[in-house]
């Protein structure tokens, strides 16, 4: 059966994502070669007849028409303000983030030297503003160019299409007076966030309470740096990025309380609509948020109406619909796993599932592994769809997700319900005995206890160097343009051969894992007092210690090289370069070690 709006919007992603970071000509040429090919495709009766080759060309010009139209009169224009000094009037649209001694805010410009305009900013002050979120300020700002410190950085921003940040100028500014009694309906979502995390973070302080406000609304910002760098090396940080697992929980508990209280599925249904647009805004209406949260109003919308409901029509209805909006978004990298990893799940479901289940039907005493097997495979799916992006971005590949997923999922789920039942007590009577923290903070602690310790096992990591990461596309890309032509031929894609495309993807992770010395790991420890740098190469450590402001939590940054002798390192942001002491150490490669017992040595 023929999947338009998968087709298209399928098309339009993966088109957009190449064309990101390409020049305007780039996207210009692109363009008219699919209108030509478009053109040429009508003109066939067979492919008109068809379809599926005029719609996924028509979609791969739009994609290129609508990258080009926000190149010319959006994304190079603004940068040309860079390193001018304007005068503007800008709305701040949330809560500040201290980073580095500063205030940031997101904004949204209404007006540059008194002519209307809109442009998403970032605003920095050196002390924290007067104004609260809303409101607007007026002044003479500097703009700058967003991410002058790392290519990544500018891509986050970019897929937001937030180009300039600014800073106020010797003018200084001005907070105006609200208009009317009346806030914006966002002031009243960023007062429901802000009272859902101190009601939590007073139930459960440090990192178990912020885990529990991280699984209700996926607000990331109390969690330590060690508690989020366990939960990303042990693949599970889905759990807290909001998306399909939560919003299909919240829907489906609304769903069955109403349809329990009496109702008609398509008026429960109708009633669960506005559910789920409020617990997007509630997470704060990120990417993957957005698109769990149009294919679930799609799914609702098709029981009211009596439509039958197709998975991957939704997911590329969802897709378009956040890419004709905004088709930078493509390129964020968050976006890229979402769909990707949905989508793995999705063909999981339909053309395996099945098969699956047949086996368990047929060998009954093995009916108690079904549930673990389901999950197991599920996993193994999206992290299959994946592996393109996590391989790119980050040069590994991650095996602990996959008992990470069997151990945490259940825990994350019911931690969630149980986090929302604390703060509903709560807000009920403090008097009462909250039972529901207590076993939300059980669960959390649980959560980060088995992360922690799933995180700890290096040999679940692959290393893919370059060489090997386009090996394992090009073999990928072969496996899924043979599977695509036996599928649009009229026959059954054959099961075993996914057995040995698994097996090669292995074996190329591997043996680059083996024979790749090309990789130097950094890894910055907090030492209570200070940082410490551990800096690894072919068996060889050097730490560059422990001076400079404390950085709290430990990350992994990856660059590659030849050897240290030729490496450079850059300290992030956040440390300070005076008292980096080179100081030889014997321990494994790329292990964080306790620096207290070196600071000060020479």
């Amino acid at each position: 059966m023929l999947r338009p709006y998968a087709v298209m919007g399928l098309t339009f992603f993966a088109v957009a994502a190449v064309l990101y970071n390409a020049s305007g000509a780039v996207a210009v040429i692109a363009f008219a070669l699919f209108s030509a090919l478009f053109a040429l495709s009508m003109l066939l009766k067979n492919t008109r007849e068809g379809r599926v080759f005029p719609m996924a060309l028509a979609s791969a010009a739009l994609a290129c028409l609508l990258i080009t139209v926000n190149n010319e009169f959006f994304y190079y224009p603004q940068l040309k303000t860079a390193g001018s000094e304007r005068q503007i009037c800008a709305v701040l649209t949330g809560e500040p983030e201290v980073r580095y001694g500063n205030y940031y805010c997101d904004a949204r410009v209404n007006s540059v030297d008194g002519e209307k305009a809109y442009m998403r900013v970032r605003l920095v002050f050196s002390e924290k503003p007067e104004a609260e979120p809303y409101d607007s300020v007026e002044g003479s700002f500097t703009f700058y160019a967003l991410g002058s410190s790392g290519a990544s950085v500018a891509d986050r921003y970019k897929t937001e299409n937030r180009f300039l940040g600014a800073y106020p100028a010797s003018g200084g500014y001005s907070v105006l007076p609200r208009e009317g009694k009346l806030k914006p309906p966002g002031a009243y979502i960023t007062a429901f966030r802000n009272s859902l995390r101190n009601e939590i973070m007073r139930l459960l302080p440090n990192d178990y309470g912020a885990l529990c406000l991280a699984l209700l609304i996926g607000d990331r910002s109390e969690l330590s740096a060690g508690a989020y760098s366990s939960l990303t090396q042990s693949g599970v940080t889905h759990i807290i990025c909001i998306s399909g697992l939560h919003l299909t929980v919240w829907t489906n508990a609304f769903f069955y309380i109403l349809r329990k209280l009496g109702l008609k599925e398509k008026f429960a249904a109708l009633l669960t609509m506005p559910v789920v647009a409020f617990v997007a805004l509630a997470a704060g209406m990120t990417f993957s948020v957005v698109r769990a949260g149009i294919m679930m109003l799609v799914y609702l919308l098709g029981t009211v109406l009596s439509r039958r409901r197709d998975s991957l029509n939704s997911l590329g209805i969802a897709v378009l619909a956040i890419g004709v909006v905004n088709p930078y978004a493509m390129g964020a990298v968050s976006l890229k796993l979402s769909v990707l990893s949905t989508l793995g799940i999705i063909l999981w479901g339909e053309y395996c599932l099945p098969g699956l289940k047949r086996f368990f039907e047929e060998h009954k005493r093995a009916s108690f592994l079904e549930k673990p097997a389901r999950m197991l495979c599920v996993t193994a799916a999206a992290m299959l769809f994946c592996l393109p992006v996590t391989a790119d971005v980050y040069g590994s590949v991650s095996f602990a997700a996959i008992p990470a997923n069997l151990l945490v999922i259940w825990a994350g789920e019911a931690c969630m319900m149980c986090s929302a039942a604390a703060v509903a007590v709560a807000k009920i009577s403090a008097a009462i005995i909250n039972l529901p923290a207590l076993v939300a903070g059980s669960l959390a602690k649980y959560i980060i206890r088995i992360t922690g310790f799933i995180s700890g096992f290096d040999f679940l990591t692959l290393k893919i160097s370059r060489q090997s990461y386009l090996l394992l596309m090009a073999v990928v890309f072969a496996f899924c343009a043979l599977a695509a032509l036996i599928a649009y031929s009229g026959k059954k894609t054959v099961p075993f051969a996914v057995f040995p495309v698994c097996l090669l993807i292995v074996f190329c992770s591997v043996f680059s894992a083996a024979v790749s010395n090309s990789e130097t790991r950094v890894r910055v420890a907090d030492t209570g007092n200070g940082t410490a740098v551990l800096v690894s190469d072919g068996g060889k450590n050097v730490l560059f210690g422990c001076g400079g402001d404390s950085y709290n939590g430990a990350m992994r940054l990856k660059t590659r090289a030849e050897g240290l002798t030729r490496w450079s390192f850059r300290a992030p942001e956040s440390l300070t370069p005076h008292g980096f002491i080179p100081f030889a150490a014997n321990t494994a490669p790329g292990r964080i070690i306790s620096a207290k017992a070196f600071h000060g040595s020479a």
